[in-house]
């Protein structure tokens, strides 16, 4: 197939690809492909907050963020249909990805620009992208805390969850400190990512 071709380009800037990760993103790469073509995406538009208890380690805890994580939304959903999940955990994360019902996500927590580190492990883009079964999301995927990338691994933690990769936001490439994590105003839309499918049209 087309993109088995392109796969065996090597990892690097142009591609966005590490030579290690293109297995990985090529088992995920059918799926989300065919759900794009079948314009299978959610039906609800509810707005999941999913905060990762990281007491002690930097960043605000969880019971923190509940105070002021709806109010900074505003910039970005309606908060009448945002739902707060405390001590997130990767099963809630499923959940949501799962749930036709949520358009949005928004993920507090350590984490970097491939990853986010919920309450019970670290998940990346992968376990994320194994995630998605029946449909893409049309919203807001924004993984809030920092955002490292790791060599030229250019693939967002929810590149694999949204139906349009303009709708990734986070911070590309910069650190969050732990009095940051409240302003959601920071948020900005991901600029890195894989080409592959700007190479495979």
């Amino acid at each position: 197939m087309i993109y088995d071709n392109i796969l065996r380009l090597p990892g690097n800037n142009k591609t966005g690809i590490e030579e290690f990760e293109r297995p990985r993103f090529k088992e995920l790469l059918p799926k989300h492909l065919l759900l794009k073509a079948l314009k299978l995406k959610n039906i609800g538009n509810k707005t999941a907050i999913l905060c990762s208890n990281t007491d002690g380690h930097g960043i605000y805890s969880a019971e923190e963020n509940k105070e002021f994580s709806l109010a900074g939304l505003v910039h970005y959903v309606k908060t009448e249909n945002s739902i707060l999940f405390m001590d997130a955990t990767s099963k809630d994360l499923k959940k949501i990805i799962q749930d036709p019902e949520y358009k949005n996500i928004f993920l507090i927590g350590h984490s970097s620009y491939h990853s986010w580190c919920a309450s019970d492990k670290s998940v990346d883009w992968y376990d994320v992208g194994k995630m998605v079964k029946f449909h893409l999301k049309e919203g807001i995927f924004a993984n809030f805390g920092c955002g490292a990338i790791h060599s030229w691994n250019q693939i967002p933690l929810g590149y694999f969850v949204v139906n349009n990769p303009e709708n990734l936001f986070g911070k590309d490439a910069e650190y969050v400190d732990s009095e940051e994590i409240s302003d959601f105003s920071r948020l900005s839309k991901l600029r890195r990512m894989p080409s592959l499918e700007f190479l495979i049209q």
